[in-house]
């Protein structure tokens, strides 16, 4: 199962974050991080477009020769804003990646389009590329650790297909109707935009601000993130 391996962690102007934050104010901090093949972490992919979802007034980035970028965010607000980073490069499935404002992703590995689709198309059963619609990648999982066996992830708005669970080895398999040891699910033919994912555990009380792969939601069992055209969403529910 691959996933996108981020370090997550606080810039060094975090601190200076304040409620009397304007969102015109001068950036906070230069945001910096890398964008890489997943088959090969030392290989960069050059070209590849940053953008901050919901945020026309900040400028994309480019990734250069080395797969670098650094793009400037504004003053944010006290409580920390919700933030969604969409990664898109020629020949490769974008990412989508959910933070809470205080941190950044250091590292991003794209899948390219022939390993996609023999993930998404050929073993799930999805559309790929899909037609300007996207993924949603999700794993379950106890704080204390081990995937939350055996329940079932909706995700809200509804896609149009089933979603498709993970084999305990990692493979997408469409006869396998809940969460494995492996934890992961996905779902395909998602329409952009926000989105709500529910476990259907009712013990599960997602950890709040987790800061990594998760927005709080306030319905029970549920966290929120954000979806782009031709891109995934990588979520993460973890049950304290």
């Amino acid at each position: 199962m691959t996933r996108v391996a981020i370090l997550l962690a606080c810039v060094s102007a975090c601190s200076n974050t304040s409620s009397s934050s304007a969102p015109d104010a001068a950036p906070l901090f230069s945001a910096a991080g890398s964008v890489v093949d997943s088959g090969s972490a030392a290989t960069p992919i050059t070209g590849a477009s940053v953008c901050i979802l919901d945020h026309s007034e900040i400028p994309c980035a480019t990734t250069n020769g080395l797969g670098e970028y650094s793009i400037d965010l504004p003053a944010l607000t006290t409580p920390p804003l919700d933030v969604a980073m969409n990664v898109t490069a020629t020949g490769y499935l974008g990412f989508t990646g959910l933070t809470v404002g205080h941190g950044w992703f250091s590292t991003v590995p794209l899948i390219d389009d022939a390993s996609a689709t023999a993930m998404l198309q050929t073993q799930a059963g999805f559309e790929y590329p899909p037609p300007g619609n996207a993924f949603v990648m999700l794993s379950v999982w106890h704080s204390s650790g081990g995937a939350d066996l055996g329940v079932t992830v909706s995700l809200s708005p509804a896609p149009s297909v089933p979603a498709v669970y993970a084999d305990a080895s990692g493979t997408l398999d469409p006869a396998v109707t809940s969460l494995t040891s492996n934890g992961y699910v996905w779902f395909g033919s998602v329409t952009p935009g926000k989105v709500e994912a529910t476990v259907s555990d009712p013990s599960c009380v997602p950890v709040q601000n987790l800061g990594d792969e998760a927005w709080n939601d306030s319905k029970p069992n549920t966290i929120a993130g954000e979806t782009a055209p031709d891109s995934y969403t990588q979520m993460t529910i973890l049950c304290q």
